[in-house]
């Protein structure tokens, strides 16, 4: 009837004057580019349709202008007055309006790809602390421990070491305290530090205040610049990101036209293309190609590290002596996103270098870093420079290094008897000749002031892999040391044996003469288990030898025995450290970064996994530390489910947790216990009252404790109920002969299934409520 309706008003519609022509209103089902875009309220006028324009602005058709009227609280535009004029067609027996608009009509799609963060990821920090300790001992070396102790409490983290060795003074290590802002990437060190200031520049152990820019802080923010790559879409579509070839992300978008902002990089020189395909099979390509390299930031970024305080004195002898104030800084910004400028400084009494840094891409061929320097030390001025460039891409990479110095020119390093650089020169050039192969040759050149003799050093590498788990390696390498050139060559086969082991066969030429070598190691798990290495090899001239290491860890410890070789010395090492977190004193291997706590309340010897390998089973509190996570970044935790009681339910048995700096969490995986209880229920004791099919006809009302629960009864008054925890219940059962009540006692047990044994229930007498 719609329908008719419909083609009737357009027939009318059609003999109208101009002047007094009706419109004919409809409702209809709006199509916009193939993507159903709800209903749509328009007017129709003979050949011509108005629509109701918040209606195409909610499919998307916002760059719309054209002529419109006003009708009530609705304004309606001609859909033919549209430029670019769309597509029109009007069914009126289906009452379907389909728009095919031009894409640049609709309001564009802006996707930021940049970060990647993982969906999920739980940043997550408790109040914790730690002591790490190491005992090692050897054949003709003196025993010695090493403590190192850190406690973190809200954003804070302080950390020291302390190393006693036999027949050495105590010697302190860094104490500081640490506090990183995520937000800004930014960390303060409060306390000993070490202040560096690059290649130009010299390094000092220093006791004071220190604030970088640190993007260790969180490892998904991108520093490099990125691509930007902008398209059309005529219909509903789906975009496909390689990079390199590699299939990095997969989005969908709606019509019109899209920007993919902030596509991340590898370094190198890369190509980027985006494959489009719309609704109705189509396939268009477009693509760009860049050169990413850790020299350049993106525009608008900064980098630094400022440094002032005052010298540490003689660290490995002196627990607390301090000096001279120092002072340095290193700041680098990116003026565009080829462009990154910045200079360094550092400075003490009577001593100043400073000098600008320059960094840019040459497009696709690579990068250059320039650098310059002067030095004031006493009254005597010096100066240097450096120069590289590097490129790197699929089939290969090349870097070129050259750096000099006069002998006047003095860092923080050379001040305190480092030696005096006069020129350094470095090359190199690796190939990936095929799939399969690569090759590679590098140049070094040493030359200092003061006499020291110059060094140089020449090489050639290649390897080949023959399958999967099978490769053949060799070099050959020339250098000069002390006056004198030597020659050494290497050749081996590595076999790989899963995932944890391996072995080589290698034969070597040194100055020392020939010898074959063979060698075979596993590597230690993720959790408790043994790793090792056994290494034999046979001189040209001289004995044979036969060397080893064994390593093991357990939840709470580590050890490790080295022995040389054959007569050789030995030499062992034992880890661990004690851990205090979420209440609990544990101990554990030696915490590195980050870690955390795993906590299943009551639940023992459950499997937890990090990344997906096992680490080891909850104790009997329901307990289990992890201590090697990597701080700020996205680590896997999981248990295992089928090691949990059937009487549990779990919320989740996975989480992405990224733990603080050095710093500990608590990752609890909620378990809630299904209660279930059976038992029988008689009225006044009598045992055949609720026999038989009477029984089935009662029914059962259970009130307490915040709950309340009915069920029917089976036979002989047996009842089944879930949700009731253990404790005391008024209970009513209503059956053919009227109605009684009951305490119920559902008594504490561990059993899936309570018992609750027999309940009377007493009859009602009249006026009972």
């Amino acid at each position: 009837m719609a329908a008719c309706a419909l083609m009737c008003g357009l027939a009318a519609v059609a003999h109208a004057s101009a002047a007094d022509r009706p419109f004919t209103p409809a409702v209809l089902a709006l199509t916009v580019n193939a993507a159903p875009a709800g209903d749509v309220y328009v007017l129709l006028d003979g050949d011509e349709v108005w629509a109701d324009v918040e209606a195409l602005e909610h499919a998307g058709l916002v760059r719309i202008g054209g002529e419109r009227l006003s009708r009530g609280t609705r304004v309606f535009v001609r859909l033919s007055s549209i430029e670019p004029r769309p597509g029109i067609v009007l069914d009126p027996i289906e009452l379907t309006l389909t728009v095919t608009a031009d894409p640049s009509l609709f309001r564009g799609t802006r996707l930021a790809l940049d970060r990647q963060r993982p969906a999920g990821i739980v940043y997550s920090r408790a109040t914790s602390a730690f002591l790490n300790y190491g005992l090692s001992w050897g054949t003709g070396a003196s025993r010695s421990v090493s403590l190192e102790s850190g406690a973190t409490l809200g954003p804070a983290l302080v950390t020291s070491t302390l190393f006693l060795a036999e027949g050495r003074p105590a010697a302190r290590g860094l104490t500081s305290l640490t506090l990183d802002d995520r937000d800004r990437l930014r960390r303060w060190v409060l306390g000993d530090a070490v202040a560096a200031t690059g290649l130009l520049g010299g390094g000092v152990q220093l006791a004071g205040v220190s604030v970088s820019r640190d993007f260790s802080i969180d490892p998904y923010f991108i520093r490099f610049p990125t691509a930007t790559l902008t398209g059309m879409a005529t219909s509903p579509s789906r975009l496909e990101v390689y990079v390199n070839n590699q299939l990095v992300r997969t989005l969908q978008v709606q019509p019109g036209p899209y920007e993919l902002s902030d596509v991340a990089l590898p370094t190198g020189a890369s190509d980027t293309r985006v494959v489009v395909r719309d609704a109705f099979g189509g396939v268009q390509e477009l693509g760009t190609s860049s050169y990413v390299t850790a020299t350049v930031l993106a525009r608008g970024l900064h980098q630094y590290h400022y440094a002032a305080g005052f010298e540490r004195l003689r660290p490995h002898t002196d627990l607390f002596a301090y000096g001279d104030p120092v002072a340095t800084a290193v700041h680098r910004t990116g003026i565009t996103d080829t462009i990154t400028a910045g200079g360094r400084v550092e400075a003490e009494r009577g001593f100043i270098s400073a000098g600008p840094i320059l960094a840019t891409k040459l497009w696709r061929a690579g990068a250059v870093e320039v650098a310059l320097a002067a030095s004031r030390d006493a009254g005597t001025a010096g100066a240097a420079a450096s120069l590289a460039y590097e490129y790197s891409g699929r089939r290969g990479a090349v870097s070129l290094a050259w750096r000099g110095a006069t002998e006047e020119y003095a860092t923080l390093s050379t001040r305190r008897g480092a030696s005096r650089p006069r020129s350094d020169l470095l090359a190199s050039v690796h190939l990936r000749t095929s799939a399969r192969s690569t090759l590679g040759v590098s140049w070094e050149r040493h030359a200092w002031h003061g006499g020291q003799p110059r060094s140089a050093r020449a090489g050639v590498t290649g390897s080949v892999s023959l399958s999967s788990g099978l490769s053949l390696f060799a070099s050959v390498h020339r250098a000069r040391e002390a006056h004198r050139w030597s020659t050494s060559a290497y050749a081996g086969l590595s076999i790989g044996l899963g995932p944890r082991a391996a072995s080589s066969v290698a034969w070597e030429q040194t100055g020392q003469g020939r010898r074959l070598v063979a060698d075979l190691q596993r590597a230690l798990p993720t959790g408790p288990g043994i790793g090792y290495r056994v290494q034999a090899s046979a001189l040209q001239q001289g004995a044979d030898a036969l060397g080893g290491e064994l390593h093991a860890q357990t939840r709470w410890v580590q050890a490790s025995v080295h022995q040389a070789a054959t007569g050789g010395g030995s030499y062992a090492q034992v880890s661990g450290a004690v851990v205090a977190i979420g209440g609990r004193v544990l101990p554990s291997r030696p915490v590195r970064d980050g870690f955390a706590l795993v906590r299943l309340p009551g639940i023992g010897n459950v499997r937890a996994y990090v990344s997906h390998q096992e680490a080891g089973r909850t104790d009997r509190h329901g307990d289990l530390l992890l201590p090697d996570l990597l701080a700020y970044y996205g680590n896997v935790i999981s248990i295992a489910d089928e090691d949990v009681p059937p009487d549990r339910t779990l919320a989740t048995d996975r989480l992405l947790l990224a733990p603080p700096h050095r710093g500990g969490a608590i990752v609890e995986f909620a378990a809630a216990r299904e209660w279930r209880a059976t038992g029988r229920i008689t009225i006044d004791g009598d045992p055949v009252a609720l026999a038989g099919q009477r029984a089935l006809d009662a029914r059962l009302r259970i009130e307490g404790q915040g709950s309340t629960v009915e069920t029917l009864l089976g036979l002989d008054g047996v009842f089944y109920v879930e949700g009731l925890k253990p404790g005391t219940y008024q209970a009513s059962l209503t059956h053919g002969g009227g109605t009684c009540t009951a305490t119920l006692v559902i008594p504490a047990s561990d059993a899936p299934v309570i018992k609750a044994g027999t309940t009377v229930c007493r009859p009602m007498v009249e006026g009972e409520q």
